[in-house]
């Protein structure tokens, strides 16, 4: 039987090497612990459902008739806090503008790979893959150009694709407008004034991300994007007719059926920290297509990273923090080089002590702890473990703790940005980690890490010492 993934690398085409990448991955998948490639949280259902997504009409905002326009903000709320996704209609961008963005978008990606890799077009912004993967279902067959608004205009950074430039800076601006009343109407139903974005985001700190899924030979249940959610205030997209986006509702996955006249808008980690957990930061995905390529354009509605994120509303569910604070435990992508060439550093952390719960059964739990949740409403305090390194920290076998072990300046997940005084709910899945010494040391490639055990069915959390947290 013919394997794909055999076949050598071809330079000379537009895609990046994906599926020679994604074969080494397969190869030395059997290594890896079975949790690394289980990337769904406990009580999902794997079930894919095409439903269609709320679809508003934004020409109603600018309706004559007050009940139209409160109509019209309500439903943009009201999706913003039961799904995190919605469709947009009459929105202002004209189907000509994506029609000439989308032609240099295809123009761009049908560049050789060695020379986009290398050119530095775009303010070095092309990244392919999925650099801190460790198995199949953690790797992305995809390529993208993730550009700062700050360089948009910038002649320089066209290079020779300068047809390119005038009609970005034209689709950004329409997509920053849109973002803009969007979040403002967002604001002013938890009343604030509409126009509180025009300081927190300016247009210079956002981005536009121009992506392109190859179509993948190796199996339906590959990702063109491993499930996520976006760390910004509000993302709109624009994507062909060939589909693939899901998103997780209810437990589910859930197909969205690509609209050619829509935009489709969903809420990022920072409005729902804004706003209380009023709106929510849905997880979604994008499935690869196995004949055809997909394309897509997003922009991200994004702060200065010296910009303060605190929720609108007292008492607040998060504490403060900036931006900076939140996106610098992300491991930058793979520019160049693709996956291992990640610049992020492994850790070794040194288990001193543990509960008295024996270590071998320890050990088995903790092999399943991405898939653990705890339940419902559990408190469990969080610690952080680099403060417990600075100043020791009360080793009592009695009481149960999550242990958060993270970078001195890493925060990683929005749930850590919950205060220590208040409730961390479950377990969330961590990627990229497996033992390496299951006696004393685990060796991350990921930030951040919960450990939770489990005795006789009665969940709880063990709190471990740490000794050190050293680079390996």
């Amino acid at each position: 039987m013919h394997d794909p993934t055999s076949q050598p690398i071809m330079m000379i085409d537009s895609s990046p090497p994906l599926l020679h990448h994604f074969g080494e991955l397969a190869r030395l998948s059997p290594q890896i612990p079975a949790p690394e490639c289980n990337d769904l949280p406990s009580g999902t259902v794997v079930m894919k459902e095409c439903r269609q997504l709320p679809l508003i009409d934004l020409g109603c905002l600018n309706s004559t008739t007050e009940r139209e326009r409160l109509a019209c903000a309500e439903a943009i709320c009201r999706a913003s806090s039961e799904w995190g996704f919605f469709q947009v209609v009459n929105h202002g961008i004209s189907p000509e503008l994506v029609r000439n963005m989308r032609r240099e978008q295809v123009k761009l990606f049908q560049t050789p790979f060695d020379k986009k890799a290398t050119c530095g077009v775009l303010n070095n912004s092309y990244r392919w893959g999925t650099p801190t993967a460790t198995c199949p279902k953690q790797f992305s067959w995809s390529e993208a150009f993730h550009i700062p608004l700050s360089k948009v205009s910038e002649q320089a950074c066209y290079g020779e694709f300068s047809s390119l430039r005038e009609v970005m800076v034209e689709f950004s601006a329409a997509m920053s407008k849109l973002a803009r009343v969007l979040a403002g109407v967002l604001a002013g139903n938890l009343g604030h004034p509409r126009g509180v974005f025009e300081n927190i985001c300016q247009e210079n700190n956002c981005f536009l991300r121009l992506n392109r899924y190859p179509a993948c030979p190796v199996s339906p249940e590959i990702s063109g994007l491993v499930p996520h959610t976006d760390s910004d205030f509000l993302t709109i997209l624009s994507q062909d007719e060939v589909g693939g986006l899901q998103l997780m509702k209810d437990s589910k996955w859930v197909a969205v059926n690509p609209n050619q006249d829509a935009l489709i808008v969903n809420i990022g980690d920072l409005f729902q920290a804004w706003s209380n957990d009023v709106y929510r930061s849905v997880e979604h995905k994008v499935v690869a297509h196995g004949k055809l390529e997909r394309f897509s354009i997003a922009y991200f509605l994004c702060p200065s990273y010296d910009s303060l994120i605190g929720s609108c509303n007292e008492p607040s569910l998060y504490r403060e923090f900036t931006f900076r604070e939140y996106r610098s435990p992300s491991p930058r992508r793979c520019q160049k080089n693709g996956p291992g060439s990640d610049p992020s550093r492994p850790f070794q952390i040194l288990l001193l002590g543990l509960t008295s719960l024996p270590w071998r059964i320890a050990l088995s739990q903790l092999r399943l702890c991405r898939s653990r949740r705890t339940p419902k409403g559990k408190r469990l305090p969080v610690i952080d473990t680099y403060s417990c390194l600075l100043q020791g920290l009360d080793y009592d076998r009695k009481s149960g703790a999550a242990v958060v072990v993270a970078e001195p300046s890493g925060i990683g997940h929005l749930k850590l940005i919950l205060p220590r005084s208040r409730v961390q709910y479950g377990i969330f899945r961590v990627r990229n980690f497996y033992l390496e010494n299951p006696t004393d040391m685990l060796r991350l490639w990921s930030t951040v890490l919960l450990l939770l055990f489990s005795d006789s069915g009665h969940h709880f959390v063990s709190k471990v010492l740490i000794i050190a947290a050293n680079n390996c």
